[in-house]
């Protein structure tokens, strides 16, 4: 009798211990920081000043741009190799809020189902997961076109529709990348120009 309660003791005592780490091990796991670079603040994103100041100027002939096409508003991400270095939203998204790399957008053709929406952060992270290109490859329709040669030679990827647009540029020999969300439409020409002006210039 004595041997079988001191058995059933020290498995309640095992029992108690292992709900107490279990315990303590959840607390620690989310009272701990955690650090998410697709969770940060556009513009705490530790890049070097020398990169920092082509963003700046991109940012700006971005907005020009913005504003001389008459597009309500944008998000933007520049990728650099497998790292996201910029993420911003310009003018109003299409809820009629101040656009940030969470505004939704639509583009019809890019969704598989309607009503289908797509934020600039979730595509910056789709490109930095695959390495590749990211909703370019996933999507078939959106071929890869190339510009010219060298240190100069641009990739493009684009689709320009009355209610929503993509566009997604990548200088292959610097390791950049630019991803354009817009609420409406967004030509190819005047925006790749910005990237090339600002990167490969």
């Amino acid at each position: 009798m004595r041997g079988r309660r001191s058995i059933i003791l020290l498995a309640l005592l095992i029992l108690a211990l292992a709900v107490v780490l279990a315990a303590f091990a959840f607390q620690t796991g989310h009272s701990a920081p955690q650090f998410d670079p697709m969770k940060t603040d556009p513009m705490k994103i530790h890049v070097d000043p020398a990169l920092q100041g082509k963003l700046q100027a991109l940012e700006a002939r971005l907005e020009a741009l913005r504003q001389e096409r008459h597009v309500p508003g944008l998000s933007v991400a520049v990728v650099q190799g497998q790292e996201v270095v910029y993420l911003k939203g310009l003018g109003s998204g299409p809820d009629g809020r101040t656009a940030t790399p969470d505004t939704a957008y639509t583009v019809p053709s890019m969704n598989r189902r309607a009503g289908q929406t797509w934020t600039i952060r979730d595509l910056a992270h789709l490109d930095v997961m695959t390495g590749r290109g990211g909703i370019a490859e996933s999507r078939p329709y959106l071929g890869w076109h190339s510009e010219g040669s060298g240190d100069t030679r641009l990739q493009w990827s684009s689709v320009c529709e009355k209610d929503g647009s993509l566009l997604y540029l990548k200088a292959p020999e610097k390791g950049l990348a630019l991803i354009l969300l817009a609420s409406g439409p967004v030509e190819k020409a005047p925006f790749s120009e910005a990237f090339v002006k600002t990167f490969l210039g």
